[in-house]
């Protein structure tokens, strides 16, 4: 596919003088609008947008969904700055109410709790095909959903390996780093750590409001207590709880000897699919390191906060026993439900990882997480 895009898409330095307001161009006639995006969206798409284009070995499908993913996000940047002027400033500045943040490592099995907590009548959790493409309940949803299904297949035919890993569904629950502006998962496509360390200083707070923001512009009539998730939540506590005032968190809690490895695997297939060469030992070690310092700013922020706030999840408890673990989560957040849970399907391949492949061994994990480690107890086993 690469081979093949390459002579449309240039060689890869030729989108590199390319401005980001080229791209606000293109969102402003998807939109149909004049208006422009104000200066701090788009100054900070900018650095995300630059990252890219100047990161090393980007492939010409990278370049292409790269460009795509920021147009998209402009896009949806403009259409806010459109329902905003609708709205009062009370109406604009009110936060999502008593949502519902599932947290914790990556591959620790959020998504699995993330869908069973979504079964519950009083949760309402957004689906891919609201996240690529928010719009109010409703509104436009077969094109949508179609479009969120060719994203889905796209996906699984570029990366078969996905199907094992993370299996994509327009209609179903998925992360919602298609809202948040800035994150972690930016890193997942294309190595940009430049972008990371700007990451490291900025507050998400402002972040956080405009992601509660394309929630409510979501809902019609009475207001949805939405259930969200993303691992990239970790890194963001703080913020959250200054952003979402009664947000609870959900932390589910996995040995990180099992979760980094298998989170390398995911994130060598979706870089795979972005650049033509992946580094595997530097993937491990960023990704260490990455994931080390978000459980350190994620335990620092529950130390400042209430401790009703957190409800604790074993991931051993989680598989064991999914419904009656996610019932006891349901309940702790008053609510009677025992949710349904869906049979495995048994034409998935098994996802297989080790720590070696990615340059790690047991010893560093242990030592970069004993802190997390130390904290949680036997719930992380």
């Amino acid at each position: 596919m690469n081979t093949a895009l390459r002579p449309w898409a240039g060689e890869s330095r030729a989108w590199a003088g390319v401005p980001v307001s080229r791209l606000e161009e293109r969102a402003r006639a998807l939109e149909k609008t004049a208006r422009q995006v104000d200066p701090e969206f788009l100054g900070g798409m900018a650095m995300v947008w630059d990252a890219f284009a100047t990161a090393e070995n980007v492939s010409p499908l990278g370049r292409l969904a790269l460009r795509q993913d920021i147009v998209r996000r402009l896009a949806i940047r403009l259409r806010m700055q459109q329902e905003s002027a609708r709205w009062c400033d009370a109406v604009a500045a009110q936060p999502i109410h008593r949502p519902v943040f599932v947290v914790g490592l990556p591959r620790s099995g959020t998504t699995l709790l993330h869908r069973l907590l979504a079964d519950a009548p009083a949760l309402r959790a957004p689906r891919l095909y609201e996240l690529n493409d928010p719009r109010p309940r409703g509104t436009d949803e077969a094109r949508r959903i179609r479009r969120a299904h060719r994203i889905a297949q796209t996906t699984h035919a570029l990366a078969p390996a996905m199907r094992a890993m993370h299996p994509l569904d327009a209609r179903s629950p998925e992360e919602c780093s298609f809202l948040l502006p800035h994150g972690l998962f930016h890193h997942t496509r294309v190595r940009v750590p430049g972008y990371l360390r700007w990451l490291e200083s900025r507050d998400f707070t402002e972040d956080y409001r405009y992601f509660g923001r394309q929630l409510r512009f979501m809902d019609t009539g009475t207001p949805s207590r939405w259930v969200v998730k993303c691992p990239s939540h970790l890194w963001a506590l703080e913020a959250i709880f200054s952003a979402c005032p009664d947000a609870t968190v959900v932390w589910v809690h996995r040995n990180p000897q099992t979760t980094l490895p298998s989170w390398c695997s995911l994130t060598e297939t979706t870089m795979g699919l972005h650049t033509d060469r992946v580094d595997l030992a530097l993937l491990g070690q960023d990704w260490l390191r990455i994931w080390s310092q978000a459980t350190a700013r994620a335990t620092a922020a529950r130390q400042e906060a209430d401790p009703e706030r957190f409800i604790d999840v074993s991931y051993r408890d989680l598989v064991t026993d999914p419904a009656g673990t996610a019932a006891q989560v349901l309940a702790r957040l008053g609510m009677d439900h025992r949710p349904h849970v869906p049979a495995r399907d048994r034409r998935t391949p098994d996802h297989l990882y080790t720590l070696e492949r990615y340059g790690l061994d047991s010893a560093s994990v242990h030592r970069a997480f004993a802190d997390y480690l130390a904290s949680t107890g036997d719930a992380a086993d």
